[in-house]
């Protein structure tokens, strides 16, 4: 289930919201050893979530973003489900990844795909899971995640007057 919360101008993001962000001006407090201020929290480092990162920090540089996810690395849950599903092809076709421009992961298969390996299949040039996960592994690249990664659980959300305070599991 997809879930946004919106009350004036806070926002929580609920894991697998893939809704697009409008107001990012109010401060959210997260409680960690120490406090911290972000100016936004994405809630799962999933697909959903890595993309809206990317999305936002393309536009918004300057904001302080943290991702909070229970696992240690980015996509952890798609590499594993994917993975154990023996998925070879992806059902959705080259112009769905974590990038912004449409074409990034079509213009990547020309500078990174071997001639051994099929890149894409039909029908709608489909990449295959290797490409795709090379290609995130390349988006991904270019933040360094350990900054933005909290490994965690969000156990409770207190609404205040200025912002949003967010407690983790692992305090």
């Amino acid at each position: 289930i997809m879930k946004l919360y919106l009350l004036g101008q806070i926002l929580i993001l609920l894991k697998y919201s893939s809704f697009l962000l409008r107001h990012l001006q109010t401060q959210m407090t997260l409680l960690r050893s120490i406090s911290k201020t972000l100016d936004l929290l994405i809630v799962g480092g999933g697909i959903q979530g890595i993309y809206l990162f990317h999305v936002i920090k393309q536009k918004r540089q300057d904001l302080n973003i943290k991702i909070v996810d229970p696992h240690s690395a980015p996509l952890h849950n798609w590499r594993l489900c994917t993975e154990n599903t023996g998925m070879k092809f992806l059902r959705s076709p080259g112009v769905h990844h974590l990038d912004i421009e449409p074409l990034s992961m079509l213009k990547f298969a020309k500078h990174h795909s071997t001639s051994n390996t099929k890149t894409f299949t039909s029908p709608n040039s489909r990449p295959s899971l290797r490409h795709f996960n090379s290609h995130s592994k390349k988006v991904l690249n270019n933040y360094n995640m350990e900054e933005h990664w909290i490994q965690d659980q969000i156990e409770d959300v207190e609404f205040m007057e200025n912002g949003v305070c967010v407690f983790l599991k692992n305090d």
